[in-house]
């Protein structure tokens, strides 16, 4: 079931019908990003919040803008470009998501190593709760604190907090240039231990890592990006250019961190996430890449270095059961997290029949169904989307 309300008053109307309909609503965009969260979407009435799009306000010379929640990332971008700005994050699938699904799922791609999160760089936010009563949290300006914390409760909640209508974010000044220098493959070991001498040399605008199949055959490829000023991204280059010997220049660098951002979030493929400490992250991709070897699927490795983050993909269940098998306790034990990111609903499915999605239950379960409760008392936004039944 569908419902496409075209105002917050019918939105709102909606919530306050689920109860006694026994609906369980969950916001949709495009649907860029259904493959997220626990809970199956198939046992949910969507609302779509494409009634919710439009840019509502842009001040260049404050760089803030307020769109809504339906705006599509790449119309955002083509309307801020026009003032040579832009908002610097970047998803997968960044042309297809909406602000609503940006913050929903908390997505971001390789420009959070100098760019920050979503949650960085949002202002205020407007939501209808489990009520259907209107909330606005934050402001229109940068120098604001009242309610700072309430935008940020529902970056990831996967809707389950509120229905997001619209939202405020700071801006800032696109790059002159961006560039990016791509080192010649190697062991997992040996490119992290790269790419933080090449982050040593010249901080970068973006530093990912790719596993085999991504950009080479085999290896781990370092990819290090830079942006700004012309001179300024001359200099990054040519520092890691006498670090990386061998590598290769790549001009139109803004479409290959597209390229590997999108890479973990292909359609067909289940997505796990490790977070762990960055020194910690090359004995990780070594201890993935055997397990996935082992198996003998089309595994694939991406991280982030500087975040902590990597990513494994990989379209069969015994290999995600393997990893899971075999890294998340030990992630676990360090202060880290193994989570299935992104599943199609069948592969996520027969995985929660014998696992965990989201790991071990975090200590804070309890502050989380208590926020939960109150935001959404009768329990209609998005249940179970986030994980241990919320």
């Amino acid at each position: 079931m569908h419902e496409i309300p075209q105002s917050a008053e019918e939105a709102a109307a909606l919530i306050r019908r689920a109860p006694a309909e026994g609906w369980n609503l969950l916001a949709t965009g495009t649907g860029a990003h259904l493959a997220t969260g626990d809970a199956d979407e198939g046992n949910m009435v969507r609302v779509e919040t494409a009634g919710f799009a439009g840019i509502r306000e842009h001040s260049a010379a404050d760089m803030t803008v307020c769109v809504g929640a339906g705006t599509r990332l790449g119309e955002l971008a083509e309307h801020l470009a026009r003032a040579g700005q832009w908002l610097p994050i970047d998803p997968p699938r960044a042309e297809e998501t909406t602000i609503g699904g940006l913050l929903a799922a908390n997505l971001s791609g390789p420009l959070r190593a100098s760019q920050g999160r979503a949650r960085d760089l949002l202002l205020g936010i407007h939501t209808l709760d489990g009520r259907g009563d209107l909330i606005k949290g934050g402001g229109k300006v940068v120098k604001n604190v009242a309610g700072y914390d309430l935008p940020r409760l529902h970056i990831g909640a996967c809707g389950g907090l509120g229905l997001i209508l619209e939202a405020t974010f700071q801006v800032r000044p696109r790059p002159e240039v961006e560039h990016a220098w791509v080192a010649p493959p190697c062991d997992a070991e040996s490119a992290v231990a790269l790419a933080f001498a090449l982050r040593a040399a010249a901080e970068p605008g973006w530093l990912e890592l790719a596993g085999s199949g991504v950009l080479a055959a085999d290896g781990v490829t370092v990819v290090a990006g830079a942006l700004g000023g012309q001179a300024d991204v001359e200099s990054a280059i040519a520092s890691w250019r006498g670090i990386a010997a061998g590598g290769r220049l790549e001009e139109n660098a803004a479409a290959l961190r597209r390229r590997l951002a999108d890479a973990t979030a292909a359609a067909d493929r289940i997505v796990l996430k490790a977070a762990l400490l960055p020194n910690r992250l090359g004995a990780l991709l070594a201890a993935a890449a055997e397990v996935g070897a082992a198996h003998k699927e089309s595994s694939t490795l991406l991280a982030q270095a500087t975040a902590g983050v990597a990513r494994m993909l990989t379209p069969s269940i015994p290999c995600a059961l393997a990893w899971i098998a075999a890294l998340r306790g030990a992630l676990e034990e360090q202060g880290g997290s193994l989570i299935v990111e992104r599943a199609p609903s069948a592969l996520r499915q027969a995985l929660r029949a014998q696992t965990s999605l989201r790991g071990a239950t975090p200590a804070t379960i309890d502050l989380m169904r208590g926020v939960k409760a109150s935001m959404d008392p009768h329990g209609v936004l998005a249940v179970g989307r986030l994980g241990w039944g919320i």
